[in-house]
């Protein structure tokens, strides 16, 4: 006895295949590559290197906004703001008291905390090596060596002097000569 199974019915079982991961097509593996200094990954995202798709197959999901994507992790922000599919920009907000986003293997690898005052990070970032282009009250721009990752930090706006305490305000890092923001 022969079946006839539309084309209707080819595409929704094709559908469906796709959909519960059955019989789609694998995305291949590419191998990621930890920047020289140490900095990534984070919760498993290379800035520069990991896709929307890979983040997708880990579980996350990135929101697509009109020209840019973002996907919030344990915290923290990743931007894709080109549109290339890759995430190249990372920002932590330090806005709250209650939580601290800052990474755990910042922490224990560079001293890195939000309860630093502006002169203790500046001390910080020279002593791994990176160069400070900009430092203000409000503000710190540095880079590594390589110029592959360009850190921002901004301070709030009520601190007196670069020894106040706890005055970190938002931490971005640019992937690659992003544009700073």
């Amino acid at each position: 006895m022969k079946m006839k199974t539309s084309n209707k019915q080819i595409i929704s079982i094709a559908a469906l295949l796709i959909l519960c991961g059955c019989g789609s097509p694998k995305r291949p593996s590419v191998e990621k590559v930890p920047d020289a200094y140490g900095f990534f990954p984070i919760s498993g995202v290379y800035l520069g290197q990991t896709t929307v798709d890979e983040l997708w197959d880990m579980g996350y999901k990135p929101d697509v906004e009109k020209d840019s994507y973002d996907c919030y992790i344990d915290g923290r922000a990743f931007y894709d703001n080109d549109k290339d599919r890759l995430f190249e920009k990372l920002f932590i907000s330090y806005y709250s008291d209650t939580n601290d986003p800052t990474p755990v293997e910042w922490k224990e690898k560079f001293g890195f905390a939000r309860e630093l005052s502006q002169s203790q990070w500046l001390t910080l970032l020279k002593k791994h090596r990176l160069s400070v282009e900009e430092a203000s009250l409000r503000q710190i721009i540095a880079t590594t060596p390589d110029k592959s990752l360009k850190f921002k930090l901004e301070f709030k706006n009520e601190i007196k002097d670069k020894n106040t305490p706890s005055a970190l305000y938002w931490l971005t890092i640019y992937y690659n000569g992003e544009r700073i923001e």
